[in-house]
């Protein structure tokens, strides 16, 4: 994969992940509720169910 197509995908989830926060319930997050959203997206888990377990 060539840098151009790595950097737009990073871009394009780190976008993804905005627009999860912005249109989430919370107006902000602990350092801990970012590290477990952030660690369930890792283990495979969809960014929206990663943020509905913190409920």
């Amino acid at each position: 994969m060539c840098d151009k197509v790595r950097d737009d995908i990073r871009k394009a989830m780190l976008y993804d992940l905005r627009l999860l926060f912005s249109g989430g319930e919370k107006e902000s997050y602990t350092k801990q509720e970012l590290l477990d959203i952030l660690d369930q997206i890792a283990l495979g888990k969809s960014p929206r169910v990663a943020l509905s377990l913190l409920k």
